[in-house]
């Protein structure tokens, strides 16, 4: 399962190692952490690489087109992802635009937050780390808030276009 699970993001994975767990804090939620190489997420543009860092959330449904709704959002289930991406910076190279990573696009509801898309990252030395938290609290939104709702959806599809710039 973890294999087929990466293989759907990264289709020449090569898994160095895996765990599955039922998370401490929530018997519904599942941990995964994998370690795996892969060259399907880089091309060379010259001298820089360019990382397709975004792909690593694997493909993600758009809301983009322009009609308009007639219905209220109706969702099959709550879910909710907290990913944390760490990228090995190669010797002599530098992040152009670390910032491209940085969403946060939040559905509040009164002090409720019932949809939610943020992503922001850190560098230590040639280690990127990306933390990325989605989750979809409520299977419900109501059409007049629908535009919200659509944002959130569409913020993770941004990110799945994010493209890191790595320069010497």
């Amino acid at each position: 399962m973890v294999k087929e699970i990466t293989k759907q993001t990264a289709p020449d994975a090569e898994i160095d190692k895996w765990t599955l767990a039922v998370a401490k804090s929530n018997a519904n939620n599942v941990v995964m952490k994998t370690d795996f190489k892969s060259s399907h997420f880089i091309e060379n543009a010259g001298t820089r690489i360019l990382f397709k860092v975004g792909e690593l959330i694997g493909p993600q449904t758009e809301l983009y087109r322009d009609d308009q709704r007639a219905t209220p959002v109706e969702n099959d289930f709550n879910r909710g992802y907290d990913r944390v991406i760490k990228v090995r910076i190669p010797d002599g190279y530098r992040v152009k635009n670390p910032d491209d990573c940085h969403i946060d696009i939040q559905f509040k509801d009164g002090d409720q937050v019932p949809f939610l898309f943020t992503s922001d990252h850190k560098q230590n030395a040639q280690t990127l780390e990306i933390t990325i938290r989605e989750y979809y609290k409520s299977i419900h939104a109501p059409l007049a808030r629908y535009e919200d709702f659509r944002k959130v959806i569409n913020a993770a599809v941004d990110f799945n276009k994010v493209v890191l710039v790595l320069e010497k």
